[in-house]
């Protein structure tokens, strides 16, 4: 679905991303793959791939925890920014992980937007949103369900939809 999907922020370079060992085929790899320079605020793609650990940085979450993939398996997963490293699954690999973040663009991308602060959030909005919300939660469960547990990328990201708050 990812390859022929049209990223409303465009899509990542990796600019600085280096241009021989594991940088430059991380670069290669994730070109290919078409990796959005932006998923609303909750993934924002880096100039510099950064090898941590074993995984490689190409993005950051809206935290400014880091997303990395795991170069034996594509797995993508968010360390924390803080000094204790510690990190989380994200996603089983990274096409799924596109593919996710594909979906909720375009179902997301196809709501009304609304000013709260010109204009009070009606139940109909509110329960729209949580109905969307469902939804995408059904779609990630198929595509990836490890991906989908308490305090989860995806669980966190999909409580804020059902808010509105998203962005």
């Amino acid at each position: 679905m990812n390859q022929h999907h049209e990223w409303d922020y465009g899509t990542a370079d990796y600019p600085q991303a280096g241009e021989e060992g594991i940088a430059f085929w991380a670069r290669n790899y994730l070109l290919d793959r078409k990796i959005p320079a932006r998923f609303f605020y909750y993934f924002t793609a880096t100039d510099t791939l950064v090898p941590v650990g074993g995984l490689i940085c190409f993005g950051l979450t809206r935290d400014q925890d880091m997303v990395c993939l795991e170069k034996v398996d594509s797995s993508v997963w968010e360390v924390s920014s803080r000094s204790d490293g510690a990190h989380s699954l994200i996603n089983s690999n990274l096409d799924a992980f596109l593919e996710i973040m594909a979906i909720c663009e375009e179902v997301i991308s196809g709501h009304e937007r609304v000013n709260d602060d010109e204009q009070e959030l009606e139940e109909e909005f509110i329960e729209r949103w949580i109905e969307t919300s469902n939804d995408l939660r059904g779609r990630i469960a198929i595509i990836d369900p490890p991906s989908l547990f308490d305090g989860s990328y995806w669980s966190d990201f999909l409580s804020d939809v059902a808010n509105g708050d998203y962005e």
